[in-house]
This record gives C-alpha cells, structure tokens and sequence, in this order.
C-alpha cells in the first residue's frame, strides 16, 4: 500500500466519520483516557519475512472528534529505528472496532534502507476491547517515504498488539 493511498484512505474514512456521527463541533476535544501500547510483529521486506519489530507507542489522553494524537518507536532486529507521531481513527463498537493510523517519522537504517530519514507510517488494526480497559489486536502496518527518496522500497509489519489505559 503506498503511503499516498494509505493517506487517502485514511482522510476518507474521517470524512465519513465526520458526516455520519460526529457531534457538532465535530472536532471538539474530547477527554479519553490515555494509554500505552507494545506490538510485537513480524517484519515483510520485499514481501518476505525478514526478521520482527517491538514498537512502544503512547495515546494522549483528549481526541478531537474522531482524532486521537499518539505518537510511536519501533525497533526491528536488523537495527533499525522509527520513531513518529500522528493520528488514529477508530470505527466501531466497545468491544470490536476497526482503527486507521497515520503517523510521519524520522527512520534510521538498520538492515532495511528505506531511502530516506523521513518515512510515513500508516497502519490498520481490528482491536478486541477487553473488561479492564485493555485492547488486543492484530495489526498491518506500512512504512514509505512518500518517493522523497530516489528509492522508496517500503517495508511492512504484521503484528499483535497489547494496550493498557493509565487510568
């Protein structure tokens, strides 16, 4: 998935978000509660498993209408290094819901040249909210630079997905 569609896709679906049942003001901030996540996912350069990724990430605790801010870092077990912030949509009930996040990065190389410092991380997750507040959920994720590069290979993650709330 390029990073342009990624990012298509991504608008669409809060303009969706956003005529079907949004309140007015539709981006009014919202209070949410904060929380950590930690994936643990496998790594697909060049469509072949190529190693796995741990990545931390950390959600504020507002949103404005369908937006969370979260911000993320990601080792891979051939060196290299993300780190980024962004947005998340989710769509949904409580307990099952689908969640979209766009998140630009700086990247440092490991293994994996993606060709160039800045790359853009575009995500989907089916989430599973549990009793206590936390989530489980299986993640697909994208990282491109958007052709900033000469080269703009991308490289993929498939993962599972632990978060926690900090209230």
């Amino acid at each position: 998935m390029s990073v342009s569609l990624a990012s298509l896709a991504l608008i669409a679906s809060g303009v969706v978000r956003l005529w079907t049942d949004c309140p007015f003001p539709c981006l009014e901030r919202i209070e949410t509660p904060a929380g950590w996540s930690v994936t643990a996912a496998a790594v697909l350069w060049k469509q072949e498993p190529d190693g796995f990724e741990i990545a931390l990430a950390h959600a504020l605790d507002r949103q404005w209408g369908a937006f969370q801010p979260v911000a993320g870092l990601s080792l891979t077990s051939g060196g290299d290094v993300w780190a980024g912030a962004g947005l998340r949509w989710r769509w949904g009930s409580d307990r099952l819901w689908l969640e979209a996040s766009f998140m630009p990065g700086l990247y440092a190389a490991g293994d994996h040249d993606l060709g160039h410092p800045v790359e853009f991380r575009s995500a989907l997750a089916l989430v599973w909210g549990l009793d206590d507040g936390a989530t489980l959920a299986l993640t697909v994720d994208h990282r491109s630079n958007g052709n900033l590069g000469r080269e703009n290979p991308g490289m993929e993650t498939v993962g599972l997905r632990w978060s926690w709330p900090l209230d």
